[in-house]
């Protein structure tokens, strides 16, 4: 069996780390919520901005951790052409059955990325199709993927 590793351990990590940062989140809703039903803080019409701005965040934070739990971190190709698919926390994404057709699409974007100093970099990932079915892998740099999605490429190409 071999693997293509779109991303590392990290990915899972990084989920987890935000997660419970999102659990935080929640609970500040709920919280503040609750006080303003309440009548503990005062609700005038800048409090109830500011609370639906923060609920807004907080929804808009678990839609984006649930997308990437939906990526595929890592295709594992077993000997007999089955490809089973896992996501950033190990979980089965699918699985495509020996002799079903499958292509494998590289994908890049160029992006702002907002950590420190404000810098403009390019972002890869491919999309694996197989039948009606189709899953999006983990992005990373063009570097950091060019092995994962070649071995996929050159097996479609060799099948």
């Amino acid at each position: 069996m071999q693997r293509a590793r779109f991303a590392g351990a990290e990915a899972g990590i990084g989920i987890v780390v935000l997660s419970l940062f999102l659990v935080f989140g929640v609970l500040g809703v709920v919280g503040v919520g609750a006080a303003l039903a309440t009548g503990q803080i005062k609700g005038d019409p800048g409090t109830w901005v500011l609370y639906a701005v923060f609920a807004a965040f907080v929804v808009w934070w678990a839609a984006s951790i649930g997308h990437e739990l939906r990526a595929v971190r890592v295709v594992e190709m077993h000997d007999d052409g089955t490809w089973v698919l896992r996501g950033p926390l190990g979980m089965k994404r699918g699985t495509i059955a020996a002799g079903e057709s499958r292509a494998v699409h590289d994908h890049t974007k160029d992006t702002w990325l907002f950590a420190g100093i404000p810098r403009k970099m390019t972002l890869s990932w491919a999309i694996i199709e197989a039948g009606s079915q189709r899953w999006k892998t983990c992005g990373g740099t063009p570097k950091s993927q060019r092995e994962a999605i070649g071995m996929l490429q050159r097996w479609v190409a060799a099948h």
